[in-house]
């Protein structure tokens, strides 16, 4: 029993986070799910580490605010994997550099804290800076340069925690996940249909099947950590995420 413990939790984890049920609230809930193991890296984590571990790299410490509020890194996490517009709003980036600042269409006394909420009209310009930076050697890049390659990796990052748990469709987890079945229920026929070299079937629904797979596909490349233990009898780094399962 205790050998399959981890398979157990980490699976109750993911039927959880997709079941449609509420994201934990209490500090209690919060830590308990903080606990659950992962694959990140190549070795198994608590996702609260891992969490922690982002946090570190794109804000310089291990704290943050949401509405005035200091929140835990896993509470962070959390709002992150479910609420993507009330997590691009909280200030996760530490930027000082002040060209960087300057890109993104800010001031110094705007501080030090950022969210990507701010910079994301700006990306564009930040991405002009980041080819050419990238297009130098690292030893030999600037001051700016540096602080831009290092905020543009910070940005892939935050991206790739953020999509680790679900796609980028809207709605909530469970209405995520039932227009995902329906889709699949629906283009069957088409599909049979297309590959026994009949018909074709219908071009739309073929269309909305093949988005949706799309979408799963990018998670399953993007995904920042794997959540789901390997299945019985597979290897010990057979973990997967969401987009594979």
């Amino acid at each position: 029993m205790k050998k399959n413990m981890p398979l157990i939790v980490g699976a109750l984890a993911v039927l959880y986070c997709f079941s449609g049920m509420r994201v934990p609230s209490a500090e209690k809930e919060i830590a308990a799910f903080g606990a659950l193991p992962a694959l990140h890296e190549g070795r198994v984590k608590p996702l609260d580490s891992i969490a922690r571990n982002v946090l570190l790299v794109t804000r310089g410490k291990q704290s943050v605010k949401l509405t005035g509020k200091k929140i835990s890194p896993m509470r962070w996490m959390l709002t992150a994997s479910s609420n993507y517009a009330i997590a691009d709003e909280i200030e996760t980036f530490r930027i000082d550099d002040p060209d960087v600042l300057s890109v993104l269409g800010k001031r110094s006394a705007a501080g030090r804290y950022h969210s990507f909420a701010t910079m994301a009209p700006h990306f564009d310009a930040l991405d002009a800076q980041y080819q050419r930076a990238s297009s130098v050697e690292s030893q030999q890049r600037t001051r700016f340069e540096r602080a831009v390659v290092n905020l543009r990796g910070q940005l892939s990052l935050y991206q790739q925690m953020k999509k680790s748990l679900r796609s980028e469709a809207q709605g909530s987890h469970r209405e995520e996940l039932a227009n995902f079945r329906q889709i699949v229920k629906s283009a069957g026929p088409a599909f049979s249909s297309h590959g026994s070299g009949g018909a074709v079937g219908d071009p739309a629904m073929l269309q909305l099947a093949m988005s949706a797979f799309s979408r799963y596909t990018r998670l399953a490349e993007v995904a920042l950590y794997r959540p789901i233990p390997p299945a019985p009898g597979a290897k010990d780094t057979d973990w997967r995420n969401t987009g594979e399962a």
